[in-house]
């Protein structure tokens, strides 16, 4: 774990919602869940580009 990047030490827990702003702004999606080896898994799912 970064000790530079939480909220003991000062974040603001925004890092999620910016995240999921940029993703929806692209029409796409995220989702989170548990990771078999622990912590946390996310997945963002973004569509292709149309040329």
């Amino acid at each position: 774990m970064d000790e530079a990047r939480n909220r003991d030490t000062g974040g603001h827990g925004m890092g999620l919602s910016i995240a999921h702003q940029i993703i929806a702004l692209h029409r796409g999606t995220i989702s989170a869940g548990t990771s078999p080896l622990g912590g946390a898994q996310f997945r963002v799912e973004l569509p292709r580009q149309s040329r």
